[in-house]
C-alpha cells in the first residue's frame, strides 16, 4: 500500500513539473511581432537591398535604372505573414504598400516601399572625340556633367555615328558642342537629356534635324549661325531659355517649333532665306522679338504673345495678315512692321493698346486696310510710309500719340480731333490730295504738310514751338485755299508745283516768321494779313506780284530773294499799308543771268533799320521807297548792281528814277 502512495507521488511531480515547463515556453513565443526584417531586390549579380527606417523601405537607384526581371528577397518576423506576396509583383519602379500581420492575428504594421532616384555625376568637362569614347562614357550610365560636353572634333577621321550610348543623360551644366565630326543629319541618343546651360552646333555639321525631345531648360543662351544643312529646330518639350535666343544666317532652315517655350529674354531669328514657319505658340511675354530678312516667312504663330517689353521688328515675309500675333496688347520701346509686299491687312493686331515709343509701318504696298489699330489708345509716334491705304479713320477715336508722320502714302482724309497729344504732324510727299480736319484752335511743335493738293478744314488758329510747314507738291493745280485766321509761331509756305491761286484769305497774323518758296508761276493772295513777326523767302518767290494790301507791321525782318538760276523770278512787290519794318528790309537777286525785281512800292513806310538792295538788273524805279529815306542814315542804305544805284544822297534829293 505504502509502494502504490510513492508511485503516485512521482508521477504527480512529474505531471507538475512537465506542466510548469509548458508555461515557460508559451510566455517566451506570444506571436505579436509584426516587421520586415530584411528587404532586396535581386538580379544576376545585381542586389538592391532596402533600408529600413520605421514603416518605411526604400531602395536607391541612379535616374535611368531598369526593374525588368527583378525578383524579391525579405524576410519577416517569425511565423508572420506580409500582404500582398512581394513575390507576385513584377513592377518595382513604384510605390507599394506592404501589411505585415503578427502570428497571433491581432497584430498589423503596414510597410510603404518606394524607389528614389538619384543623379550619376560626372564633375568637370567631358571631350568625346570618337564613336569608342562615347560607348565607354555610356557604360557608367552618367546622367549629369558638372561642366561642359563636346561631341566630336572639328575635323578628322574618327566619326561619331550614334550617341544612343549616352540616353542616361539629363543634364548639363555648362555647354553642349557638337563637332562636325559627329556625322549624322539628327542627334540620336540625347532624348533624356532635359537641362543645358547652352547649345553649340559647328557651322560645318551635317545636322539637317536639331531635336532634343525632353530639353526644358537652356540656362544661358541660344544661338545658331550659318549652320549650313539644319533644316529643322524643334524642341518639343523646351519651356525656358533664361538668356536670349538668336538663329541667323541658317540658309537651308525651314522651320523653328518651340510649342511649350514659356520663357526666353530675347528672340531674334532673321536671314533664314529658306525658312517658312515659325511656331512659338505659348510665348506670353519677352523682352525684345525680330523676324527679318526671311523672304519666304508665310507661316508664324506668337498667338498667346501678349508683351514685348522692348523692341518689336517684323520685316520681310509673305504672309497677308499678322494674326498670329492676335493676342498682342503691349509693346514697351518701337515697333517696326515693313518690308511686306504681300501683306494686305493688319488684322491680327486688334488686341495692341499701347507702344511705349514708335510704331513704324513702312514699304508695304499692298497693305491697304489699317482697321485693327482700332483699339491702339497710346503710342509715342506713329509712321506710316509707302503704304497702300487711304483710309486713317482708325485715328478717329481717343488716341494718344505725340508724333504723326507720313510719308509717300495715299492719305485722302485725316481727322484729328480725336488725337490728345498731338504735338508733330507731318504729311510729306504724300500720292493723293490732302484734307486736314481739325479744331478750332490747335497747338503744337510742328505741322508740316506736303501734298498735290491741301484742304484744311475747322482749323482757325495755328500756335507751333518750332514751325506750320504748308507744302503743295506735285502736278498742275487750279486753285489751293488755306483758311486759317492766326498763326502763332514759325509760318513756312512752300508751292513746288504749278499752282494757279494760293490763297489764304482769312490769315490775319503769323506772331513768327512768315517764310515762303514759291517755285511755279503763282498768285498768292494775302488780303487780310495784317501783322507778321517777320518774312522771309530765303528762295525765290516765282510770281508776277507779291501783294499785301494789309499789312501794316513787321516785327523783324522782311527780307526776299527776288529769283533764281532756274528762270524763277518776282516781278515786283506792293504793300501799300505797310508802316513799320522792326528790322532790315531786304530785296535782293540771286543772279544776274535771269529777270528779277522791276518796282517796289512801299508807299507809306516810315519806319525800318536798314535797307539793301542788289542785283536786281531790271529795277530803274525806287521811288515806292522815298517815305522811308527820313529815319535812315547813309549807312543803312545798301544798293549795288542793279538796273539803277541810287545812292543815300541822290533818294535825299529825289533822284528816286533812272532817267
Amino acid at each position: 500500500m505504502r509502494l502504490i502512495n510513492i508511485k503516485a507521488a512521482l508521477f504527480l511531480l512529474c505531471g507538475l513539473v512537465f506542466a510548469v515547463g509548458c508555461d515557460d515556453d508559451d510566455s517566451d513565443f506570444k506571436g505579436r511581432d509584426n516587421y520586415i526584417t530584411s528587404f532586396c531586390l535581386v538580379k544576376g549579380e545585381t542586389t538592391l537591398t532596402a533600408s529600413i527606417l520605421d514603416d518605411s523601405l526604400k531602395i536607391v537607384v541612379p535616374e535611368d535604372f531598369s526593374f525588368d526581371g527583378m525578383r524579391p528577397e525579405f524576410s519577416v518576423s517569425e511565423n508572420a505573414t506580409i500582404s500582398p506576396d512581394p513575390s507576385t509583383i513584377t513592377d518595382w519602379d513604384g510605390e507599394h504598400r506592404f501589411m505585415v500581420t503578427s502570428y497571433a492575428g491581432k497584430h498589423d504594421r503596414e510597410y510603404v516601399y518606394s524607389v528614389e532616384k538619384s543623379a550619376v555625376v560626372r564633375v568637370g568637362n567631358v571631350t568625346l572625340l570618337t564613336q569608342a569614347d562615347v560607348d565607354a562614357f555610356g557604360e557608367a550610365m552618367i546622367s549629369e556633367i558638372d561642366g561642359n560636353l563636346t561631341i566630336g572634333q572639328t575635323d578628322g577621321e574618327d566619326v561619331i555615328e550614334t550617341l544612343e550610348p549616352l540616353n542616361h543623360l539629363r543634364k548639363i551644366k555648362h555647354n553642349l558642342t557638337i563637332n562636325p565630326t559627329y556625322e549624322s543629319e539628327e542627334i540620336i541618343g540625347l532624348e533624356n537629356l532635359e537641362e543645358v546651360s547652352a547649345i553649340v552646333v559647328d557651322a560645318n555639321t551635317p545636322l539637317k534635324k536639331l531635336c532634343l525631345p525632353k530639353l526644358k531648360r537652356i540656362y544661358l543662351d541660344f544661338k545658331f549661325s550659318g549652320i549650313g544643312q539644319l533644316e529643322e529646330i524643334d524642341f518639343p518639350e523646351l519651356e525656358s531659355i533664361e538668356g536670349g535666343m538668336d538663329v541667323s544666317s541658317m540658309f537651308a532652315l525651314i522651320s523653328v517649333k518651340l510649342p511649350k517655350l514659356q520663357s526666353v529674354s530675347s528672340l531674334t531669328i532673321n536671314y533664314c532665306t529658306s525658312l517658312e514657319s515659325i511656331s512659338v505658340p505659348v510665348l506670353e511675354e519677352v523682352t525684345t522679338l525680330t523676324v527679318s530678312n526671311n523672304n519666304v516667312l508665310q507661316a508664324i504663330d506668337f498667338t498667346s504673345l501678349q508683351t514685348v517689353t522692348g523692341r518689336f521688328t517684323l520685316s520681310k515675309g509673305v504672309f497677308e495678315n499678322l494674326e498670329g500675333f492676335k493676342s498682342l496688347a503691349t509693346i514697351g520701346s518701337t515697333l517696326e512692321i515693313q518690308d511686306l509686299s504681300d501683306l494686305t491687312s493688319l488684322d491680327g493686331l486688334e488686341a495692341l493698346t499701347t507702344v511705349g515709343e514708335s510704331a513704324n509701318f513702312r514699304s508695304m504696298s499692298s497693305l491697304a486696310d489699317l482697321s485693327a489699330l482700332g483699339s491702339l489708345t497710346k503710342v509715342s509716334s506713329l509712321y506710316f510710309s509707302e503704304i497702300l491705304a487711304e483710309d486713317y479713320s482708325f485715328l478717329e477715336h481717343s488716341l494718344s500719340v505725340g508724333s504723326l508722320s507720313f510719308s509717300q502714302s495715299n492719305v485722302a482724309e485725316l481727322d484729328i480731333r480725336e488725337i490728345d497729344g498731338l504735338t508733330y504732324l507731318e504729311v510729306r510727299n504724300n500720292n493723293v490730295p490732302l484734307t486736314l480736319i481739325g479744331d478750332e484752335a490747335i497747338s503744337m511743335q510742328r505741322l508740316s504738310l506736303y501734298a498735290p493738293n491741301i484742304v484744311i478744314k475747322g482749323i482757325k488758329e495755328v500756335t507751333t514751338t518750332d514751325f506750320f510747314e504748308f507744302w503743295i507738291s506735285g502736278s498742275r493745280t487750279e486753285a489751293v485755299q488755306l483758311n486759317v485766321e492766326k498763326v502763332t509761331g514759325k509760318f513756312s509756305l512752300t508751292v513746288v508745283a504749278a499752282v494757279d491761286d494760293l490763297d489764304l484769305p482769312n490769315l490775319k497774323e503769323v506772331d513768327g516768321e512768315f517764310g515762303f518758296y514759291i517755285q511755279g508761276r503763282s498768285r498768292v493772295n494775302l488780303p487780310k494779313l495784317t501783322k507778321i513777326g517777320s518774312l522771309s523767302a530765303g528762295h525765290c518767290c516765282n510770281m508776277e506780284l507779291l501783294s499785301l494790301p494789309a499789312l501794316e507791321t513787321v516785327k523783324g525782318d522782311f527780307n526776299i530773294r527776288a529769283n533764281d538760276s532756274y528762270g524763277g523770278h518776282l516781278d515786283g512787290i506792293y504793300a501799300p499799308a505797310l508802316r513799320s519794318i522792326g528790322g532790315k528790309l531786304t530785296l535782293n537777286a540771286w543772279t544776274t543771268r535771269t529777270a528779277s525785281l522791276e518796282y517796289v512800292n512801299f508807299p507809306v513806310l516810315v519806319s525800318a533799320s536798314a535797307v539793301e538792295i542788289k542785283t536786281n538788273v531790271g529795277l530803274f524805279d525806287f521811288s515806292g521807297l522815298k517815305s522811308v529815306i527820313p529815319v535812315l542814315t547813309s549807312d543803312k542804305w545798301i544798293v549795288s548792281g542793279n538796273g539803277y544805284n541810287p545812292q543815300y544822297q541822290d533818294m535825299v534829293n529825289g533822284n528816286w528814277k533812272k532817267e
